[in-house]
């Protein structure tokens, strides 16, 4: 049926019949993603209406200023297990891994596997587990003497607040 339509068109355009096809579709198809909105991408500041500050990362460890602002809501900082040693002589990396006080085994395999590798590099790599307060104190507390890398925050060990272990409000 289309054959007979070509038939009628001059012989260069015949001949590249095939290569107009796919001109056309092209077209078709870039327009209706256009009238659509595929393909449109729209940056954070467009899509929520706030701005993003870029901040040199490389800047401010050399410089030590502060980028965040002030506080909101600040929860007071009180630890039962501080582990000074951790940040004595203030470490290049400092890992922290939030834990439960239940996952020893998950913090021993942690120790043994990659944990374990930190000190083979040039710069100071520390490792940190914070954990939240429960009955079992005792055991956090040997386990603390044993392997010098726990922080302990006075807060119980709750699912809300883990947040709050992490950023060490707590």
């Amino acid at each position: 049926m289309l054959s007979g339509l070509y038939r009628h068109l001059p012989t260069p355009i015949r001949r590249y019949r095939s290569y107009v096809k796919c001109f056309l579709i092209i077209i078709i198809m870039y327009m209706f993603c256009n009238i659509v909105g595929i393909g449109r991408t729209k940056n954070f500041e467009q899509e929520y209406g706030k701005s993003i500050k870029y901040v040199d990362i490389f800047e401010i460890a050399e410089t030590d200023q502060h980028i965040g602002g002030p506080y909101i809501n600040q929860l007071p900082n009180t630890f039962i297990i501080s582990n000074e040693k951790l940040c004595s002589k203030p470490p290049y990396l400092l890992i922290m891994v939030k834990s439960a006080i239940g996952n020893y085994l998950a913090r021993k395999a942690i120790r043994l596997t990659w944990g374990s590798h930190l000190n083979k590099y040039k710069k100071s790599i520390k490792l940190a587990f914070v954990l939240g307060t429960h009955s079992h104190n005792s055991t956090i507390e040997k386990e603390s003497a044993e392997y010098q890398d726990i922080i302990q925050i006075d807060k119980t060990d709750y699912y809300y607040y883990n947040s709050c272990r992490l950023t060490l409000n707590g």
